[in-house]
């Protein structure tokens, strides 16, 4: 772990935590290689596959699918849920990287 990746996690990974179980959206930016990246994976981990959507904006194959179908966010996280989005009572969480 380089030294940014150090300070990120000790400054901002209780903030994180924190936002888990706020209902308000939660930004993480900064430099490129700081670390952002590193804390968000070991946040998700905790949360279960199904209730977690992972979009990666810095693949080119998966920018292309947001640009090119209009409902392909919708369709992904539908399939990660097992069901519909209208019917989700439970927390789920979004994450953007390199957006």
């Amino acid at each position: 772990m380089n030294i940014n990746n150090a300070i990120i996690k000790r400054i901002y990974d209780p903030y994180l935590k924190k936002s888990l179980h706020s209902s308000q959206i939660t930004f993480l930016i900064g430099p490129r290689q700081s670390g952002k990246t590193t804390s968000i994976n070991s946040l998700l981990e905790r949360i279960p596959k199904d209730r977690k959507f992972y979009l990666n904006l810095d693949s080119s194959f998966e920018r292309d699918r947001v640009k090119q179908k209009e409902n392909y966010l919708q369709e992904q996280i539908e399939e990660t849920i097992g069901s519909r989005m209208e019917t989700l009572r439970d927390r789920f969480y979004l994450v953007v990287d390199e957006a």
